[in-house]
């Protein structure tokens, strides 16, 4: 006798596959220690970088006092026509008013 099979079906194209998430790999975390290598070495070190760097240091400060200095002056332009520009607008007030008291 011949057997009636039901028809092959596709289950994975009936139902939407689901799609497994890749667990991600946590950050690294950075752990900061302090070694004591003996107080000489540090103070070398400290020595040796505070040569290293100081015309670096001397050079920023120069640049960073120019900057400052050339800040201020604008400022104090802008100031200034501030003041020009409020003397002139209430001297034209003044004259105005003067006209029609007089």
């Amino acid at each position: 006798m011949a057997e009636l099979n039901p028809p092959a079906t596709n289950l994975s194209a009936a139902a939407p596959s689901k799609r497994t998430r890749s667990k991600k790999t946590p950050s690294p975390v950075w752990k900061f220690e302090i070694v004591d290598e003996g107080s000489d070495s540090g103070a070398t070190s400290w020595a040796e970088l505070g040569q290293t760097l100081g015309p670096i240091v001397d050079a920023a400060s120069n640049a960073l006092g120019e900057i400052y200095v050339l800040i201020a002056k604008v400022a104090l332009e802008w100031k200034e026509q501030f003041d020009d520009e409020r003397a002139e607008r209430k001297a034209r007030q003044r004259i105005g008013a003067s006209k029609f008291r007089g």
